[in-house]
């Protein structure tokens, strides 16, 4: 069953709550659907408008929140707590009262949305505690939405912060210094050369931004003008991906590497190429501390 607006109200705030300089908005849907555990079926689900039914439950809470005066989107596709909605999320722990959400979910008209009928209703025992994250699972997503959104960003990067991206990331994977062609007798754009490193031999390597993914034709071109620069080893890689006969096709040279666009993406988290990360304290109860007879530090 996919929740009502109301129940995506908190892990928007959150979350947003963790990022107070503002999040994408595509990442907040992607950080919601995971808190409220979101099955496949649940985030393809549409509306009769052919729209995300869960996208749009996540829209309406941000908007509840901005009627609160809590939120805002400084601009498109950019969400923000306010002042007001920062200070709110600090004094106020997780879980947010029912009462308390339910005030905010009827902030404009006091209209709520009815969650899918299900065939059989279900309640917690009296005694039931308070649910609790899945923190993996939870970074789980903020990972993939991050992978996602720089696999983007890379992809529509101007001509010149595309290059210094692909030599950013060529040295951190301990190739060395990356010319481009033209610098060595060649004007093939997007190729570079790299000298040779204590790690790496020196490789032709072509760089591409494109949206369809490439062939074995294309792979195979490649190669051979690898072998014509004097070099064995090449690195392919395109902010799209590679099919199956490309892959096999390299597979079977093991001097040319394939980098698809999830593969560089993962590697820029890696590496934190145009990646921030924060560390966050998680508090547990020191059960230990609390016994008559406490285990000796020595």
């Amino acid at each position: 069953m996919i929740p009502t607006y109301d129940q995506f109200i908190e892990p928007v705030l959150r979350y947003l709550a963790a990022y107070p300089e503002g999040a994408e908005a595509s990442v907040v849907y992607e950080a919601a659907a995971v808190a409220r555990s979101l099955t496949p079926e649940d985030r393809a689900h549409l509306l009769s408008s052919g729209k995300s039914m869960y996208r749009a439950r996540v829209l309406w809470a941000h908007d509840r929140l901005k009627r609160a005066g809590l939120s805002e989107a400084p601009r498109r596709g950019v969400w923000r707590l306010t002042h007001a909605g920062i200070e709110f999320a600090r004094s106020h722990p997780w879980p947010l009262p029912g009462d308390l959400v339910a005030k905010l979910a009827t902030k404009s008209d006091g209209a709520r949305l009815r969650a899918q009928p299900t065939a059989r209703k279900e309640s917690l025992p009296s005694n039931a505690s308070a649910p609790t994250l899945d923190l993996e699972s939870v970074l789980k997503g903020y990972h993939d939405a991050a992978a996602k959104e720089v696999r983007e960003r890379a992809h529509s990067a101007s001509g010149a912060r595309f290059r210094t991206l692909v030599c950013d990331l060529l040295r951190a994977e301990g190739y060395g210094e990356a010319l481009p062609t033209d610098q060595v007798g060649d004007s093939v754009q997007g190729l570079f050369v790299t000298v040779a490193s204590a790690s790496r031999p020196s490789a032709c390597v072509l760089a591409k931004q494109l949206t369809h993914r490439l062939g074995d034709a294309r792979v195979r071109e490649f190669h051979e003008s690898v072998l014509a620069h004097g070099l064995e080893h090449g690195v392919f890689l395109s902010t799209s991906g590679f099919n199956s006969g490309a892959k096999r096709f390299a597979e079977g040279v093991p001097t040319l590497r394939l980098i698809g666009g999830a593969l560089l993406a993962e590697l820029m988290l890696v590496h934190r190429l145009g990646i921030a990360a924060r560390t966050v304290e998680i508090p547990h109860v020191d059960a230990a501390y609390f016994l008559e007879t406490r285990p000796s530090s020595a």
